[in-house]
């Protein structure tokens, strides 16, 4: 496996990026992209994969109720690409 990584933060929000490439002996080389964003002042997160074949996404907004409680609203999406 083989990939570069980079991440930035400005104004409370960071970004992380993944790119990843892979081989096995029965599959052709598979490759994706992976990025997460976290906005703190909105109190949202965002982690995506893209590949060629599909799309995986993944949308959190929390907040905190009592100290050590929180409220969590999450929705994921898996899209396929057909070509």
């Amino acid at each position: 496996m083989d990939g570069s990584l980079s991440s930035s933060e400005q104004g409370g929000v960071a970004m992380a990026t993944k790119n990843i490439s892979y081989k096995r002996s029965y599959l052709p080389l598979q490759y994706w992209n992976a990025t997460a964003i976290l906005d703190r002042p909105g109190t949202a997160l965002l982690v995506r994969r893209q590949s060629l074949r599909d799309c995986a996404q993944l949308a959190l907004k929390f907040r905190q109720v009592a100290r050590g409680v929180y409220w969590v609203n999450s929705t994921m999406v898996k899209v396929y690409t057909i070509w």
